[in-house]
Parts: C-alpha cells; sequence; structure tokens
C-alpha cells in the first residue's frame, strides 16, 4: 500500500503543510494504524481462503463415504450441514425479453424504429441508461435471430424487420 509520510518541512501543497503543522505526528500514527489494518485484512483473507478449502475437503470425503458406505453413515445433523440452499437469484425482465414479447404480440414484421418506440413506451427503463437504444435493441434481435426466435426480414429501401419465428410461435 503506498503510504506517504508528511512532515511539516516537505509538504509541497499549503493544504499538506497547515494540516500536518496542525496535527504534528498525527498522520504518521494514521499511516501506522491504515498500515496494520491492511496486514491483518490480507491476513483474515488468506485464513478465509484456507478455512473454505478445508471445509470443501471435509464435505468431498463426507460424501465419499456416505456414497460408499450408504447415507445412513452420515447422521441428520450432518447431512443438514452439507445440504446446500439454492440460490435465490430474481430475475429482471431484461430486454431480450421485452423484445421477444413484443414481437409475439404483433402478426406484422416490425421494423427497428418500431420495436424501439414501443420498448421506450411500455418498458422505458430498461433503456434509459443506453446511449444508443437503438443499436441495444437491435443487438437483441439479431440474439433473438440467433436463438431461432425470431426471423429478420428484408423490408425493402435498405429496412430490416422482425418478426417472430414460425417455430417459436
Amino acid at each position: 500500500m503506498g503510504t506517504q509520510t508528511v512532515s511539516p518541512g516537505s509538504s509541497s501543497t499549503p493544504e499538506h503543510a497547515s494540516a500536518a503543522q496542525t496535527f504534528g505526528g498525527a498522520f504518521e500514527d494514521v499511516e501506522h494504524v491504515v498500515e496494520r489494518i491492511h496486514r491483518e485484512l490480507q491476513a483474515l483473507r488468506t485464513e478465509h481462503a484456507a478455512i473454505a478449502k478445508r471445509i470443501g475437503l471435509i464435505k468431498n470425503t463426507i460424501t465419499g463415504l456416505a456414497e460408499v458406505f450408504g447415507p445412513g453413515v452420515v447422521g441428520q445433523e450432518l447431512q443438514s450441514l452439507l445440504a446446500t440452499e439454492p440460490v435465490k437469484r430474481r430475475r429482471s425482465r431484461g430486454l431480450t425479453d421485452a423484445c421477444r414479447e413484443l414481437l409475439r404480440e404483433t402478426s406484422e414484421p416490425q421494423t427497428l424504429k418500431q420495436i424501439s418506440i414501443r420498448i421506450q413506451e411500455r418498458f422505458p427503463t430498461l433503456v434509459t441508461h443506453h446511449r444508443y437504444p437503438m443499436t441495444i435493441i437491435q443487438m437483441m434481435l439479431r440474439r433473438l435471430v440467433m436463438y431461432g426466435e425470431a426471423e429478420e426480414i428484408d423490408a425493402g429501401a435498405g429496412l430490416r424487420s422482425w418478426k417472430p419465428s414460425t417455430y417459436s410461435r
């Protein structure tokens, strides 16, 4: 960690000089505290990694013993300790899902502009943080084509349009 000792005579800026003169040796004390905390944090992270590795080894050993000698060898309490809880992730509606839904709702092929307008009307928060929303929507539509869920059609005059794939309906 790059710490720098500040002494009253070595400061290059007036703010540092006045603060160093006011607090005297306090900056050096703070630097020592920060350095000690940093070393302790590194030691705890190393210890945490070693403990996690050991826990994994013990779980694998117990699982192997249960496979060889049957689940009866492992008690109910130990089984509950070994059971991993499924990670619960709340999946939010994404832009790909919005494009998919809008394509399925229409029977006519839609241009990029038509789809972009409908997304901005119905799901405005999905594109507010994008600098070029039509570009990202076009990427999502091409992704749906790649997944086989949509078809890209030449609408003439250099325009492209999209419709749901006949297989995904």
